[in-house]
């Protein structure tokens, strides 16, 4: 239906789910509930500790298809693109 009865107090958007509230309050608190067990990083979303976790697993999941580099993050690959092979596009 649209309906988004749960308002943010700090900058009056609205949620229709309390869990997508309190998601978005972390913003105006500066709240990081998430801490990474091997190194102790904070974050503000688990999705972000999940990207970061990566990092200490070596997993690179992506891979530039030019010079078959690896990469952690999906980000890293384009800038990679446009840094090394200067935005070649395959």
């Amino acid at each position: 239906t649209g309906e988004k009865p749960f308002a943010c107090e700090h900058c009056g958007r609205s949620f229709s789910t309390k869990a997508g509230l309190t998601s978005h309050v972390i913003i105006h608190t500066g709240e990081k509930p998430f801490t990474c067990e091997r190194c102790g990083r904070t974050f503000n979303k688990k999705q972000n500790l999940d990207k970061h976790i990566r990092v200490h697993l070596g997993q690179k999941s992506f891979v530039c298809e030019i010079c078959g580099k690896r990469f952690s993050q999906s980000p890293h690959v384009t800038a990679h693109m446009m840094r090394i092979h200067k935005g070649t596009i395959v």
